[in-house]
């Protein structure tokens, strides 16, 4: 049965007409608790990858990482604006991040104090909710996580769209002065052959009236 209360699903065993029966229903913690685990994880993944991108010592190819690009700095700000900034709109007595045990360590990665979590999780459930969630559109932190990666991620308008066109722009102006100094050295060879052509005919007639003499 899936209508009776919406977004739980109950399987009724027997009938027992005249019994009334208690329901008890209550969110499942640890499954919560998995889930934001896993959002951290994730952030902290595409953090990792900027400080391996922007990290600069003896050993750094510079040609094989993006140190320094500024679309980096871009996709570093915004995550960090969003998770520090508060969330304005919510319901709930919950603002920010920290307040349920998730910040910046000093290695400038999200450090989830897991105690600190589960005891806010229990104490407020709504607020914790109200504050990941919001309305689903325009409040909540994740409906504003998804619209600022959307927003990066935008093949039309986002900087990533952006900065890989103005790439491919590049490369396709570098191949086109490739393929116009080509030109000019196989023309200037073909010139330099038909000069020495003539150079050694010269030389063998030179060679041939000496003979005569």
């Amino acid at each position: 049965m899936k209508d009776l209360i919406p977004g739980i699903n109950l399987e009724l065993k027997k009938a027992s007409p005249g019994n009334p029966v208690t329901l008890s229903v209550k969110e499942d913690h640890e499954i919560i608790g998995t889930k934001v685990k896993g959002f951290v994880d994730a952030i902290n993944g595409v953090l990792q990858f900027i400080q391996s991108q922007n990290k600069l010592d003896k050993t750094s190819d510079t040609s094989q990482t993006l140190g320094g690009d500024g679309l980096l700095r871009t996709v570093e700000n915004r995550f960090r604006q969003l998770i520090q900034n508060p969330q304005y709109g919510v319901k709930g007595s919950i603002k920010t991040l920290s307040e349920l045990g998730i910040r910046f360590s000093r290695a400038g990665l999200l450090e989830l104090d897991q105690k600190k979590f589960e005891t806010v999780l229990g104490g407020n459930a709504e607020a914790v909710h109200s504050f990941l969630v919001g309305d689903g559109f325009n409040t909540g932190f994740v409906p504003s996580l998804k619209r600022d990666i959307g927003a990066l991620l935008n093949s039309a308008y986002g900087p990533i769209a952006t900065r890989k066109k103005g790439l491919q722009e590049k490369i396709s102006d570098f191949d086109q002065r490739i393929e116009t100094k080509e030109k000019q050295l196989g023309k200037k060879e073909e010139q330099l052959r038909e000069k020495f052509s003539r150079l050694e005919e010269t030389m063998s007639r030179l060679k041939a009236q000496g003979a005569q003499v």
